[in-house]
């Protein structure tokens, strides 16, 4: 909108207008080539988008006033409200965190940080989402340490398929939920948390109990490059990392990453990835994709369906399991909850022509996508 305005504002001669606006038009690109790598790199992460759109409307607010012909009480008068409006919104946003609603952006992330309540039984809850069709972590306001979401339930199939655990890493910290359960719940074992959003880990230092523990190590760093340089063996690996609240990095999916996991395991240790998907194999390619993958790595490869309700359309929450070892593994347990996840064992989608994924040709995005 505004340079159109500008170069009829500055043209006084009609023979110079192509000068004048091919002038203006240099200027704002420049400012587009400046404005993306500023707004990428350094004001997303200070400001935030939200701060930023509301930034640049104060701007041209007040430039249209410095432009506007009009008096100096009615341009006095419009700043005082413009600056009751900031005042307003700061306010606003102070009492909503102090009622723990938390609408926040970090250098990757809108991250929202709500309270709700558990389905079916009403339980309190403190919430933590990225997007708007699932929740990525959540905690129990009278338990903190304990499983709230179901499928983190399933990460504790870690322990039955390694029961000898000392190591554990997680991939993907979230809300830190199971590194706090498995803090509490198994005193033997070390946990290595890779988070690469340090906003994420900030907020659940905030709102979800995670505190600091000898037992825990939280590495800042992406998930790929911490498996690239790691020299660390893990009784077993949980892979619960998502770019959007329904697809994984694809760098985190392919044959590479998937060897630098099993390259991270004992001889008989398991990798357990989270993924959201419909249990219509022929419809959707990404759980065949990543089948084919870490099949072409890993001797042994199950998955179990978090959801019992066997909706084939609907997407849901799967468990895929690798076992560095070629023996069976045992999907019995006398514990009931931990033999009705074993029972929710799936079969493995047929191949169905899908390659499997590699640095070089991982279409994650384009095979969820397609699924929708």
């Amino acid at each position: 909108m505004v340079a159109p305005f500008a170069v009829r504002l500055k043209l006084s001669d009609a023979r110079t207008g192509g000068r004048t606006a091919g002038t203006f038009y240099a200027i704002s690109t420049i400012g587009s080539i400046v404005g993306t790598f500023l707004a990428g790199f350094v004001l997303i992460a200070w400001l935030g988008s939200t701060n930023i759109l509301l930034l640049m409307s104060a701007v041209l607010a007040l430039a249209s006033l410095l432009a506007a012909r009009s008096r100096a009480g009615t341009k006095a008068a419009a700043c005082v409200f413009f600056l009751a409006l900031l005042i307003a919104a700061l306010d606003y946003d102070a009492q909503l965190a102090a009622e723990g609603f938390v609408d926040t952006d970090t250098r990757y992330h809108r991250v929202i940080v709500f309270k709700g309540a558990e389905t079916g039984t009403g339980r309190p809850m403190r919430v933590m989402t990225t997007g708007p069709h699932a929740n990525q972590s959540a905690m129990y306001m009278d338990d903190p340490s304990a499983l709230a979401l179901p499928y983190t339930r399933y990460f504790r199939l870690a322990d039955h398929f390694a029961p000898e655990m000392k190591r554990l890493l997680v991939l993907g910290g979230g809300g830190f939920s199971f590194p706090k359960y498995a803090l509490a719940n198994y005193p033997n074992v070390a946990v290595d948390v890779v988070e690469l959003d340090p906003g994420i880990t900030s907020l659940a230092r905030a709102y979800f109990e995670l505190k600091d523990h000898p037992r825990q190590r939280i590495i800042e760093e992406d998930a790929r490059t911490f498996l690239n340089r790691n020299q660390v063996i893990y009784d077993a690996i949980l892979c619960d990392t998502f770019n959007s609240d329904y697809a994984i990095p694809f760098h985190l999916t392919t044959l590479e990453a998937a060897q630098r996991m099993k390259d991270s395991l004992t001889k008989t240790g398991v990798v357990l990835v989270n993924l959201l998907s419909s249990q219509n194999w022929e419809r959707d390619r990404f759980p065949m994709a990543l089948f084919a993958t870490y099949k072409a790595v890993f001797p042994k490869v199950l998955a179990f369906a978090v959801d019992a309700r066997g909706d084939r359309a609907s997407r849901h929450n799967f468990i895929l399991a690798a076992f560095a070892s070629p023996e069976e593994p045992f999907l019995t347990h006398p514990d009931p909850d931990m033999a009705a996840m074993l029972a929710r064992r799936l079969s493995a989608p047929a191949d169905a022509g899908v390659l499997p994924l590699t640095d070089d040709f991982a279409p994650v995005d384009r095979y969820i996508m397609s699924a929708w």
